[in-house]
């Protein structure tokens, strides 16, 4: 952009280019002391179990270390279907999934009522005790990328109990609800 008059105003100078301005972005906010100071560690989380049943109780737990400053808060976001996530605190306490008190594995029971073929999804937050309170999340991408349990069926679930094929004249096959719930064979 070159100075002087456009239109009906004078800019009296030079406008920075969007170059310029990013550089200037970025060495604000990477010498930002809150934006650069640490949350804790999370190194792992893990469920109880990869494919339960929806009569089981699922824990989930997470190992959290502090960074710079202590663990202030350690919360488990989920949901079982499109829409805002729902949070519950984990504890270090011996009593939740998580081992033994005090150990950096924090735990907590998933709270949900749970239907077989059900989805969950879900990520954890550790917040430090630090003056700015920094968060870690886990996976990064938290709410953009969460991890996913899905729930089995009770009892079998879905059988194929009868196939025919009559070459030319056609062919189908009958499944069976095993279980006692409905199930929702939408994209099978």
């Amino acid at each position: 952009v070159q100075p002087g008059p456009v239109g009906d105003h004078d800019f009296g100078g030079s406008l920075i280019g969007i170059q310029q301005f990013v550089n200037q972005r970025v060495n604000f906010l990477t010498s930002n002391t809150e934006l650069q100071t640490a949350g804790p560690a999370i190194s792992s989380v893990l469920t109880s179990s990869t494919t339960p049943l929806p009569e089981e109780t699922v824990y989930v737990t997470a190992a959290v270390a502090p960074v710079s400053s202590a663990v202030s808060s350690v919360e488990l976001f989920y949901r079982a279907e499109p829409g805002v996530y729902s949070r519950v605190t984990m504890l270090d306490n011996g009593r939740s999934g998580d081992g033994a008190p005090g150990d950096g594995v924090y735990g907590v029971v998933l709270p949900v009522t749970a239907t077989g073929g059900m989805e969950v999804q879900y990520y954890v937050a550790a917040r430090a005790a630090n003056s700015y309170g920094s968060f870690t999340f886990f996976p990064t991408l938290a709410e953009n990328g969460p991890f996913t349990l899905a729930y089995g069926y009770s009892g079998g679930g879905v059988r194929i109990t009868e196939y025919m094929y009559s070459g030319t004249s056609g062919e189908f096959f009958e499944i069976t609800n095993m279980s006692a719930l409905p199930i929702d064979l939408t994209g099978w």
